[in-house]
């Protein structure tokens, strides 16, 4: 059986067996590319929601939000540069990651203060960037699935459908 996994900071939060699909599977950077379509599609979501789109976070502290508003107005919740957010929703960003490997990929960002927003810390609540609900992982692994179904049918075999 094929599984795939994908760990957020030490926290696994998509776990998924493909056990339709486990001959000729030995590199599968091709479907990489789509996850990763797929990670940057949520994340805008989430940041455009405000984190809304899993968990709404917390508003600012009356006295951040205030400096903020002064400093930076208009900006949002994790935004005052915008580089979390570029890191996060496009590929090539600064800080961006994105490793294609033959039976793994990572997918996310090197944006240090990233792990402060995401664990948050005695100051900070938790406002987690990267927090994938059932929709999203099912997004993901639709695309998963899409991709081996697609060259199981070059490879001759006829595969039935069925969701997943």
């Amino acid at each position: 059986m094929l599984r795939v996994t994908l760990n957020v900071d030490g926290e696994k939060q998509f776990d998924r067996g493909f056990s339709r699909f486990t001959h000729h599977i030995e590199d599968l950077r091709y479907i990489w590319k789509d996850v990763q379509k797929d990670f940057y599609e949520i994340e805008q979501k989430q940041f455009q929601s405000q984190g809304a789109h899993s968990n709404t976070w917390q508003p600012l502290s009356k006295k951040y939000g205030e400096w903020k508003a002064r400093k930076h107005p208009g900006k949002q919740i994790l935004e005052l540069s915008g580089t979390l957010w570029k890191s996060l929703t496009s590929a090539g960003a600064n800080g961006a990651i994105f490793d294609s490997q033959p039976d793994s990929m990572a997918v996310g960002t090197s944006i240090k203060y990233a792990q402060y927003h995401q664990r948050g810390t005695r100051k900070m609540p938790k406002r987690k960037p990267i927090d994938l609900v059932e929709s999203d992982k099912r997004q993901i692994g639709r695309t998963i699935h899409r991709r081996l179904v697609g060259v199981a049918r070059e490879d001759g075999f006829q595969v039935q459908g069925g969701a997943i």
